[in-house]
């Protein structure tokens, strides 16, 4: 049984237009989402923070929230450790400073931070911060910390969004740092969607997330370096993606001829139905694999496309074209042409043509 490999020089981020998104899971704490529109790539990266501390008290929501003005306050008051600060936030600015530039420096759009002891602090915002010169930055935010480690208890929900039952702690943003980069957006969110969830699998009260979305028009080296950097492999996720669902296809193609046919007549629409059952038998007889006979069949789709535009018409292509597609397809993948079964009575004139316009598909 002939069997090839993956292309050389296959784009792996090529996708199918049908696929709209898909979800990966890479250890107990991590994920993401990948959404593929049109001309962007909408990444979403999600990693829990259930290895730090959270404070939770009951607040003034109760009083405070029938007071016309200001702020809605959640019901309980949840503080989070500044560790989360230093190990996420600020070494995931300075991972974008490492990949693209010094220059470069999330935006600080919004943080509450705890100053004082655990049990008397006082809280401070990104706009008290600009009042004191600190530059509305990460890399504004890390000095400060560095000039205050020991008041910070750490920091707390910023806004509370009733719609959506989100609880904002902390949001930073980057736009366009390289041509491929639309934005970098960074969220540390608690859902109260989610809260059951939380008190029923880990008995806490909240579950704290921190998430990456990242907007991107496509996947070059830089941007596939700073997902490396991020120890989040990109391309194997995409590899192993495509590998299963052309794994499962193969297997439904290679079991049964009539799912080969019904997948050759949909994918290559050039294709007659007597053109796929002249390939199909040509697959049979040598036993080949879905990969070839996808191969093939891609081959000859597009030979019959040329021709069809230059003669205006529509046609079944012959026994010689699909014998010369076999042979092109082994070639390729490192076989012996010789080993293949052929019709008899085949003109090898027209083989040698038709070989000779499927080769310049290949390069």
């Amino acid at each position: 049984m002939f069997r090839g490999s993956r292309r050389k020089g296959q784009n792996v981020f090529k996708e199918d237009e049908k696929s709209k998104e898909f979800r990966a899971v890479l250890d107990k704490n991590t994920s993401l989402v990948i959404i593929e529109k049109r001309h962007n790539f909408q990444v979403v990266i999600k990693k829990e923070l259930m290895d730090y501390n959270l404070e939770i008290t009951a607040s003034e929501a109760p009083i405070k929230n029938n007071i016309s003005g200001g702020e809605i306050l959640p019901y309980e008051y949840v503080v989070a450790e500044s560790g989360i600060l230093e190990d996420e936030i600020i070494k995931f600015n300075q991972k974008i400073k490492k990949i693209f530039g010094k220059r470069y420096d999330l935006k600080l759009n919004s943080i509450r931070l705890c100053v004082g002891t655990e049990e008397n602090y006082v809280t401070i915002d990104e706009s008290n911060l600009k009042e004191v010169d600190i530059i509305p930055t990460i890399q504004g935010l890390q000095e400060f910390i560095q000039a205050n480690k020991k008041s910070i208890v750490g920091f707390t929900v910023r806004r509370y969004n009733t719609k959506k039952g989100n609880l904002i702690f902390c949001e930073c943003d980057l736009n366009h740092p390289i041509f491929d980069i639309r934005s970098i957006r960074v969220k540390i969110i608690a859902s109260l969607s989610q809260r059951g969830l939380y008190m029923q699998k880990h008995h806490v009260a909240y579950g704290l997330h921190l998430y990456y979305i990242l907007d991107l028009s496509k996947f070059s080296d830089k941007i596939i370096n700073f997902f490396n950097e991020l120890e989040i492999p990109i391309e194997m996720i995409y590899l192993k993606r495509k590998s299963s669902i052309q794994n499962w296809r193969a297997t439904e193609c290679e079991l049964d001829e009539k799912n080969l046919k019904n997948y050759l007549q949909f994918q290559y629409t050039h294709l007659s139905h007597v053109d796929v059952d002249q390939i199909v038998s040509i697959i049979r007889e040598n036993k080949f694999t879905f990969e070839i006979a996808n191969m093939m069949a891609d081959l000859l789709n597009r030979m019959k496309h040329d021709r069809v535009k230059i003669e205006d018409a529509l046609y079944s292509l012959e026994q010689e074209d699909i014998a010369a597609a076999a042979k092109v397809v082994v070639n390729y993948f490192g076989f012996n042409e010789q080993d293949l079964n052929l019709p008899s009575n085949l003109d090898f004139n027209i083989i040698k043509k038709s070989i000779d316009k499927l080769d310049d598909y290949l390069h």
